[in-house]
């Protein structure tokens, strides 16, 4: 899909505008027809004697319906959503959609030509990997995580034997124990 008509279909008020009269249309639509449906759209909605249909639903979102989430649940669920467009669309189209949730890539190459020298060649779009899990969140955050991995070393090793491999980093597979899904939901480690 070329990317001036997946713009189009990020404005909710052309898309509930197309689907007005048939809710399939944009099933079979081309893209050279979606381009003039779109110049049509932008000429019908700019002019002055323009009222939206009552069935349009792309405006804001009335505060007495909003349902509050959870900061865990949102961060969640946009994981998943980013995960998804990963899995389809691939890795630029994974970029596309967290700039369109506005986070911030400010490290983002979308072109190899213009990495800068001496950056890492194992980097993917300019993110290099982490050296480890052990991310600092506050002072002694790194020490208490390293402390952690030292306590459950011997649980480490039992998991390592009962998989028949070896972490490079075993931070990996700490931060993934210690994250609060994986006790809530899976318990502690049994090995």
């Amino acid at each position: 899909m070329p990317a001036d008509v997946e713009e189009m279909l990020l404005d909710t008020s052309f898309v509930c505008w197309m689907l007005r009269s048939d809710p399939r249309k944009l099933e079979a639509v081309t893209d050279e027809e979606m381009r003039l449906a779109y110049a049509s759209f932008k000429a019908e909605t700019s002019a002055t004697e323009y009222k939206a249909s009552p069935n349009d639903v792309s405006g804001p979102v009335p505060i007495c319906v909003m349902t509050q989430l959870a900061d865990k649940g949102l961060a969640d669920s946009v994981e998943a959503l980013i995960g998804c467009y990963l899995l389809v669309c691939g890795p630029i189209g994974a970029i596309k959609v967290m700039k369109w949730l506005g986070l911030q890539l400010s490290q983002c190459h979308l072109n190899s030509e213009t990495m800068e020298e001496g950056e890492c060649a194992s980097s993917f779009l300019g993110f290099t990997p982490p050296a480890t899990a052990l991310v600092d969140y506050g002072m002694d955050s790194h020490k208490e995580l390293e402390a952690e991995l030292k306590r459950l070393a011997t649980t480490v090793a039992d998991v390592e034997s009962a998989l028949g491999y070896t972490f490079g980093d075993k931070s990996f597979l700490l931060q993934h124990r210690l994250s609060g899904d994986a006790i809530r939901v899976r318990g502690p480690i049994q090995v």
